[in-house]
């Protein structure tokens, strides 16, 4: 049985002068990490350590929370789909499917079958 996590957290080493933190995603696939930038960063004390979110109900809290949501959940999909079809999926092949990266792997067999 294979195991998922996602985790959100900011990583507070690359604060900007505004106090803005980049906001990181952190894959782990039985016990193998993948790291990456999600693209948004928020000050840090709007940071919710236990939540992984931002605090507060405001407009951009709910805009930056729903945009997390969606990553994970675009995650938890293609990692159910790869359990359906028993492929073996690494933390660094989901990091792949969010960043693009995976569009431009060709697999051996497609390569002959063209």
């Amino acid at each position: 049985m294979t195991d998922l996590n996602v985790l959100f957290y900011l990583k507070k080493t690359k604060t900007n002068k505004a106090g803005e933190a980049p906001i990181y995603l952190r894959i782990t696939v039985n016990g193998q990490r993948a790291e990456m930038s999600t693209g948004r960063s928020t000050i840090t004390k709007s940071w919710d350590r236990g939540s992984h979110r931002l605090k507060g109900k405001s407009e951009k809290s709910r805009i930056l929370n729903n945009f997390l949501d969606e990553l994970e959940n675009k995650l938890n999909r293609v990692y159910n789909i790869a359990l359906q079809e028993e492929k073996q999926i690494s933390a660094e092949d989901l990091k792949d499917v969010l960043s693009g990266k995976d569009k431009n792997k060709k697999m051996l067999i497609p390569i002959f079958d063209e």
